[in-house]
């Protein structure tokens, strides 16, 4: 898959969350501005490259540097996805609710 079609899927992937799509579609250069984040996550002091990338910018990178993009976001994927089943480190921090439980996530998986 080229950069271009890769962006315009992470576009779409993330249009498609919402009830419209097309509503959104050209209303925002960056994933990071098309409202779809949580406000909690849009208001952390990290910003994710990524969702701050335009596409004209996406669509400059080298092939390095494009597959590096895809292989942190490989490596981020199985973090999450082994820190989710990490049940022995998901911690209560009061609210009673299993739902609401927090894990202690390393500062080298955020964005």
């Amino acid at each position: 898959m080229d950069q271009g079609s890769f962006f315009s899927l992470l576009r779409s992937l993330a249009a498609s969350t919402i009830q419209d799509p097309n509503r959104y579609r050209a209303k925002f250069s960056t994933i990071g501005e098309s409202n779809l984040l949580p406000s909690y996550l849009q208001l952390l002091p990290y910003k994710s490259d990524l969702l701050q990338m335009s596409e004209d910018k996406f669509r400059s990178l080298g092939k390095d540097q494009f597959e590096s993009i895809v292989d942190r976001l490989d490596s981020l994927l199985r973090a999450y996805q082994d820190m989710e089943g990490d049940s022995k480190h998901w911690r209560d921090l009061g609210a009673g609710d299993p739902g609401q439980e927090v894990y202690p996530v390393p500062l080298i998986y955020l964005p």
